[in-house]
């Protein structure tokens, strides 16, 4: 026994080291990272934990908040850094592997280890974990709430209704996290659910109490933001439902056959290193539904058939659906860890045979992390942060980006509101009445022109530095021997003037 608690001990440690460590080892990467981390920050400045807002006066409910309250309270807990930014996906990836397990006692029961081995060693999987983003959260409350109705399924009877309360929970989480796309299990599990009553296997999802838990829990905040703001509804239908899946307007890989490059190759290469036995755990499951699914819930009571719809019915969704992005895949990740599982067991997998590809693979991946500080981004946001500390030695409110895409990062690292302004019609001249210290970020070629319309406003500009900046939104940072953006900030009120060093 105690040889057992020690192994299990050392089994967690090293989950909770693999999980986070390295989450802090590079700056915060545009754009997603950096607009999740300057809502965060501006809930936290504010007060306001119920309107999300990229800067003082810009607004955004395309997402509901539980990421933005995870990520804010997070940083409040362990302090402004990367590695607290990153940590509620580090504790999204670490709770679906522990999820996985569970489901791998049900799936894989003579070695539920299995799945959850595979499910934590997928490339995919490792290298969301390091990214500040919805979907490892919804991941993590999908994962579960599935958890949860499997066990109501196929667990014991008495602890049924418990079961089915988490997994309502579970499925109110996940819509606080993304809205829709977070009931795409629930589908799969509607339809298993009414196959199984076919088969003489009554089963009840609980609707009442299940409806009751889901609406208070996660249909709250969009209720209240609802009844506060008139027109939300007509956006949260129209534009966030209706036109991601209907039409092109989101810009997000909207061809008929995006598909074919924004998800078969993370389901291709995304299970690395365990592709093969994913792939080949799918075949021989599918070979075994061409018997039928009466035959199937003769075999295994479903749980093959299951695996199917978890995987294929989100999957039919999202190619059905145009707007396609990659990271919309890994919550299937779960069940095709399962697949795997199952082929691995029927080999007779061990540990301790393969425990040196595996420590090989999970140093790899380890380093893969560590490795992203010191490769230098074009879109590293902490990059900018700190060329713009070197050149600007006064205060200022507001980052200002003229005819340039935000970079939303700096919020994070200067405390700033930050936006982006057009030189077309009276946009300049507007911001420039702004009654804020304003730092300018402005293209080389754009410098006279931006000067003289400042002076002409009123509110002259002082040229304060410039930025070696090739192009923020690539891989890779070009050679920093040009300057290619100036810098330039203005005079505030004579009773609130910066003297610049």
């Amino acid at each position: 026994m105690p040889n057992k608690r020690l192994i299990f001990a050392a089994a967690v440690a090293a989950l909770l080291g693999y999980c986070f460590l390295f989450q802090g080892a590079r700056g915060l990467c545009e754009r997603d990272e950096g607009r999740y981390t300057a809502i965060a920050v501006q809930m936290i400045k504010t007060g306001d934990w119920i309107h999300p807002r990229i800067n003082y006066r810009q607004e955004l409910f395309s997402k509901p908040p539980l990421t933005y309250w995870l990520i804010a309270s997070s940083v409040l807990t362990f302090g402004k850094t990367e590695w607290a930014a990153r940590l509620p996906s580090a504790a999204s990836f670490f709770g679906s592997i522990l999820a996985v397990f569970l489901l791998g006692r049900l799936f894989v029961p003579r070695r539920p280890w299995v799945p959850a081995l595979v499910y934590g060693m997928f490339f995919f999987t490792v290298t969301a974990s390091n990214i500040i983003t919805t979907d490892g959260l919804l991941t993590f409350f999908e994962v579960s709430a599935v958890t949860s109705f499997a066990y109501a399924f196929w667990g014991k009877e008495k602890k049924r209704a418990l079961c089915l309360a988490l997994m309502w929970f579970f499925f109110a989480l996940a819509f606080l996290t993304k809205g829709p796309p977070g009931l795409l299990p629930l589908l799969a599990i509607v339809f298993f659910a009414a196959q199984a009553k076919k088969r003489g296997r009554a089963f009840s999802l609980k609707w009442f109490p299940g409806l009751l838990i889901f609406l208070i829990l996660g249909g709250s905040w969009y209720f209240y933001v609802m009844f506060e703001r008139a027109g939300l509804a007509h956006y949260f239908f129209s534009h966030e439902i209706y036109d991601r899946v209907f039409s092109t307007k989101h810009h997000r890989n909207g061809a008929w056959y995006s598909f074919l490059y924004s998800y078969v190759p993370i389901l291709l290469f995304g299970p690395l290193p365990w592709a093969w036995h994913v792939w080949a755990g799918i075949v021989k499951t599918f070979r075994r539904a061409r018997a039928g699914v009466g035959a199937m819930f003769e075999e295994d009571e479903g749980r093959g058939f299951f695996l199917l719809l978890w995987v294929f019915v989100p999957l039919a969704v999202f190619m059905i659906a145009r707007s396609r992005l990659p990271l919309y895949m890994l919550p299937l990740f779960a069940p095709l860890a399962l697949f795997a599982g199952q082929k691995l067991e029927a080999r007779q997998f061990s540990f301790f045979k393969a425990s040196g590809r595996v420590t090989f693979w999970c140093a790899v991946m380890l380093l893969v992390r560590l490795a992203g500080g010191a490769i230098p981004l074009r879109a590293d946001a902490g990059w900018m942060a700190r060329e713009i500390q070197k050149s600007v030695h006064a205060p200022f409110d507001q980052v200002v980006f003229l005819d340039k895409k935000p970079v939303l990062g700096l919020t994070f690292y200067l405390g700033t509101d930050v936006e982006a302004v057009t030189p077309a019609g009276q946009a300049l001249e507007e911001a420039l009445q702004e009654p804020k210290r304003q730092l300018w970020i402005i293209k080389l070629n754009q410098r006279e022109m931006f000067m003289k319309r400042s002076a002409e406003a009123g509110h002259p500009m002082h040229p304060v530095g410039t930025l070696h900046w090739d192009k923020l939104y690539g891989l890779f940072m070009a050679a920093k021997e040009k300057p290619t953006a100036a810098l330039a900030l203005n005079f505030p009120p004579p009773e609130h003037r910066i003297v610049l060093k």
